[in-house]
């Protein structure tokens, strides 16, 4: 399965469609606080923290997010001197590393530039370690919204399925796109054109001849309001016409007198307290001393019967915790979010015939 790497100013998250498969800060004695580089020591770096998911990670992607990618709009007929001018003025990086594209469409023109200190230095790693990396692609292509750390398996989805606007915006190649045609999709059957119009992708704008730097969906906006605003009102109306038959129902039937109920107040269960939890921590990737780290976490929030010990597997990329009915919803989220902090990504569930109250099977770690 190909892998997305999505890099940002400081970190760089490498996942797949299901999973993450690692997250990687970028180290402030590598790249500076003036998004200076040491370009041979972050391409170093990034190949020594690659290199154990390598088999996982290729085929792969890099796409480029925030603070490693800026870009400018710039309508028809306009000069671009002056908007590229202003656009390097408030980079937050270094012009040294500057790598910059211009995609013509039918209205626009964009201008995309691009850290290339920092992607150079994944791809290198990347190609070092084994990984194929196809394309060098920037976020913007895909949506018009910035991401957070890490992508939405929708964002993942959009990217590995959207391979025509590869050549678009691929900063691998430097030569300037005018109006870039994208190659015509493959005849679908009919339930899989229903879904292909079902999808909602991100438009930026259309190219000539009706072939677009990204796709549109089938609804435009107006069309989308006019529908909603339709359903809000049938549903206001249809919710009156029902209170007002239930009031007349209502007043229709009811006695003469009536006799006033107090409602019996419902009885809120005692959380069980932290030491009187019965808590085990089994190691699922054989890395030495990893149960005994999760137990000290424990330890520090007030967990105190814990014992450790090893999974029957040590394949374990998530963090599995199994809660029994004797955990609290507020001590079982205050759990998860400690484990957060130290693991990639961490998976919650209840069993009612637990014999553990509280079950961590560890994974890998950041």
């Amino acid at each position: 399965m190909k892998a997305i790497f999505y890099l940002t100013a400081s970190t760089l998250t490498i996942q797949t469609e299901k999973t993450v498969l690692k997250r990687i800060t970028l180290p402030e004695d590598i790249v500076g606080e003036d998004k200076s580089v040491n370009t041979p020591a972050l391409r170093s770096y990034f190949e020594e923290q690659i290199t154990s998911i390598a088999k996982k990670a290729s085929p792969g992607v890099v796409i480029l997010g925030s603070g490693v990618l800026a870009q400018v709009v710039v309508p028809k007929g306009e000069e671009l001197a002056s908007f590229k001018e202003e656009l390097l003025k408030n980079l937050t990086f270094s012009q040294e590393y500057v790598v910059e594209k211009t995609i013509e469409t039918k209205t626009k023109t964009y201008i995309l530039i691009a850290n290339k200190a920092l992607f150079e230095a994944v791809v290198d790693a990347c190609r070092s370690a084994g990984i194929d990396i196809g394309a060098v692609l920037p976020f913007s292509l895909f949506s018009d919204l910035d991401a957070e750390e890490s992508l939405t398996k929708k964002d993942i989805k959009a990217m590995l399925k959207q391979k025509e606007l590869y050549k678009v915006g691929d900063f691998l190649s430097e030569e300037t796109t005018e109006e870039e045609k994208v190659p015509e999709k493959a005849e679908l059957s009919e339930e899989e054109t229903k879904k292909e119009e079902d999808e909602v992708v991100s438009p930026v704008d259309e190219v000539s001849s009706g072939e677009a730097y990204t796709k549109e969906s089938r609804w435009n906006t107006a069309r989308l309001l006019v529908l909603l605003g339709f359903l809000i009102v049938l549903t206001l109306l249809m919710g009156g016409l029902i209170y007002f038959q239930q009031i007349r129902f209502q007043s229709s039937n009811t006695p003469e007198t009536s006799e006033a109920v107090t409602p019996t107040p419902t009885e809120v269960p005692k959380e069980v307290a932290k030491t009187d939890l019965k808590v085990s921590i089994k190691n699922g990737t054989g890395t030495a001393g990893q149960a005994g780290r999760v137990k000290d976490l424990l330890s520090g929030i007030g967990y105190s019967a814990i014992t450790t010990g090893n999974a029957e597997s040590t394949d374990h990329d998530k963090t599995e915790i199994v809660f029994s009915s004797q955990v609290s919803t507020k001590q079982q989220q205050e759990i998860k979010d400690l484990l957060l902090t130290t693991f990639t990504a961490v998976t919650t569930r209840v069993d009612n015939q637990a014999t553990d109250d509280i079950l961590i099977i560890t994974g890998i770690e950041k």
